[in-house]
Formats: C-alpha cells, sequence, structure tokens
C-alpha cells in the first residue's frame, strides 16, 4: 500500500488531537483549585490548555499530505477540526488502499 505510513502517522495524529495529555489535565485541576484560592488565575490557567490543545489541533490539520506535499485538512491559518479523510488538495484518501 502506498504511502501507508505517512498515512498512518496522520491518522495518529488526528487521534492524539482530542487525547488528553498531562499539562493539560495539571492546568484543567489548578484552575479548578484556584477558583477557591486564586480566582484570578482561574481564566489564566484555562487559557493556557486551551492554546496547548489549540497548538495540537492546528499541527495535526496542517499535516502534509504524502502525495501532494500540502497541507492534508486545512490550509486555514485558523482551524476548527483536522478536516476530513480526504486531501483537501489531491483526494488521497486516509483509508483508501492502492
Amino acid at each position: 500500500m502506498k504511502f501507508a505510513k505517512e498515512r498512518n502517522e496522520i491518522i495518529e495524529k488526528r487521534k492524539a488531537v482530542y487525547r488528553l495529555d498531562m499539562p493539560i489535565v495539571v492546568l484543567i485541576l489548578l484552575a479548578g483549585f484556584s477558583q477557591t484560592y486564586v480566582p484570578f488565575m482561574t481564566p489564566i490557567l484555562v487559557v493556557t490548555a486551551f492554546i496547548i490543545f489549540y497548538r495540537k489541533l492546528h499541527s495535526a490539520a496542517h499535516s502534509p499530505c504524502p502525495k501532494c506535499l500540502q497541507p492534508f485538512g486545512s490550509k486555514s491559518k485558523y482551524v476548527i477540526s483536522v478536516g476530513k479523510d480526504n486531501c483537501q488538495n489531491c483526494g488521497l484518501s486516509l483509508y483508501e488502499s492502492e
């Protein structure tokens, strides 16, 4: 199967976006505790957790297509998802067997 390794890397990167990482979990827990003791820190911690998540999302959406080397999921500067299962440029499918 052509591009199998690269396709699997894109799939794993997309799955990793929605996994809870230790820094995000720690920031969310600290934000919960800071509501009681240091309330002004809560928004800072929550925004920091969101930034970490969004950087993972942005990286996964801009993974290069193994066929055309363009961003697989989105060319947009501001992404809201990892994209579809086909390359937006050349149409290469993540789950297609060749």
